[in-house]
């Protein structure tokens, strides 16, 4: 018997009347259950973290740079955009060199700003 190089078949030399014809292929294969069970309340993504532009979990110096790159005009995220509110870490209404670099500081361990931050009560005096 001479091996068939293009398949799995073993072609039968040239006089033999032993021919070996190729298995056909296994009908038992598993196939795995689609899921039948739907869930009952429609998935909404998280919103980004503060100072995580790029979204991809962290705050680091690829978020300080977009967030540059918007302030100067070389990136154009709409202003009610994911991108564009974890990027305006002073919640300003715009981004600036500024939040780029409040982002750039938290990447670095200087800032955290996802902290809470703590409300004073008003005075007296502001009341009045």
């Amino acid at each position: 018997m001479i091996p068939d190089a293009s398949s799995d078949a073993v072609v039968p030399e040239e006089g033999s009347s032993n021919a070996v014809v190729p298995e056909e292929p296994s009908s038992n294969a598993v196939v795995p259950d689609e899921p039948t069970e739907k869930p009952s309340e429609p998935v909404i993504p998280v919103a980004h973290k503060l100072g995580d532009v790029n979204n991809d979990g962290r705050v680091s110096a690829a978020d300080a740079r977009l967030a540059l790159r918007q302030a100067v005009g070389l990136e154009n995220y709409a202003a009610d955009s994911a991108e564009f509110k974890a990027a305006d870490v002073d919640a300003n209404g715009k981004v600036t060199a500024y939040d780029a670099r409040m982002i750039l500081r938290c990447a670095v361990g200087l800032e955290d700003l996802n902290k809470p931050v703590p409300v004073e009560p008003a005075s007296e005096a502001a009341v009045a």
